[in-house]
């Protein structure tokens, strides 16, 4: 008799335990919290990979350096497509100091091979202003002549007519009139247009501070089917933070033309 009571009470105890609305509450977190587990495991060898794939090929790098611009642009030059459009992207305005492109744009001049620099960075068109440009009502023809041989310019304002980054009609119109297009994309992690730029681009060179940061550009560029050449991890006390505004990138760039052509003076 005593076990039979013994047994009640312990089968009692039991449906208590697990008729309650809490247990299987707690049941769920457990078996979600085994299965968060079990994808991250899944995913992390492909996150893994992409940086191991950027060491093994040598497009990572730390800092970027005008020497190495000059690397950087005779990299672009092996690539054999006869006119090249080129995304210099970024997960933030601190990672792609305005000068990097401009520097590129410049070597290209040089070169005699003539260059479209379409600027992205519609916080501040500092491209348009280094190039001593005066503010624009957006009427200007584009692109525009930026005052040099063999270069012109989208400056970032004539994005501001338009709801969306679409590129593909500006590039369909102008793709064959220049050797290699530059797109200046400084915050394109964020950008709410990200996918539309990478697609619009052959090859992409990307700027960053972080390995997560640079992991979701490669992502991106790879899943829109652009070539990513080159990966630059910036050091923090790089000089160029310096610059992060939109009067003061203005003004480096500006100097940065002045120092690498006599054109201008």
């Amino acid at each position: 008799m005593a076990g039979i009571i013994q047994t009640s009470g312990l089968q009692g105890w039991l449906d208590t335990i697990f008729g309650t609305v809490w247990t299987y509450f707690v049941l769920g977190l457990f078996f979600a919290a085994v299965l968060a587990a079990v994808l991250i495991r899944s995913l992390q060898p492909g996150i893994l990979s992409r940086r191991k794939n950027a060491e093994k090929q040598g497009l990572l790098h730390k800092g970027l350096s005008p020497g190495q611009e000059t690397q950087l642009f005779e990299t672009l030059q092996k690539e054999p497509a006869v006119s090249k459009t080129v995304l210099l992207a970024a997960a933030g305005l601190d990672c792609l100091p305005v000068t990097v492109p401009i520097r590129l744009a410049l070597l290209s001049c040089r070169s005699k091979n003539s260059c479209l620099l379409i600027d992205l960075d519609t916080k501040r068109d500092a491209v348009w202003k280094a190039f001593g440009k005066p503010s624009s009502n957006g009427s200007s023809p584009v692109p525009a002549e930026s005052g040099l041989e063999n270069l012109s310019l989208v400056p970032a304002h004539y994005f501001d007519q338009t709801r969306q980054m679409n590129l593909a009609p500006l590039l369909r119109q102008v793709k064959n009139q220049y050797k290699l297009i530059l797109l200046n994309a400084p915050y394109l992690d964020g950008h709410p247009d990200r996918k539309m730029i990478a697609a619009s681009a052959d090859y992409a060179v990307l700027f960053a501070k972080e390995d997560s940061q640079l992991r979701r550009l490669m992502h991106l560029c790879e899943s829109q089917g652009c070539k990513v050449l080159g990966c630059y991890k910036l050091l923090k006390s790089s000089a160029e933070d310096h610059f992060p505004n939109r009067d003061a990138a203005a003004a480096s760039a500006t100097q940065t033309v002045f120092e690498r052509t006599g054109q201008r003076q």
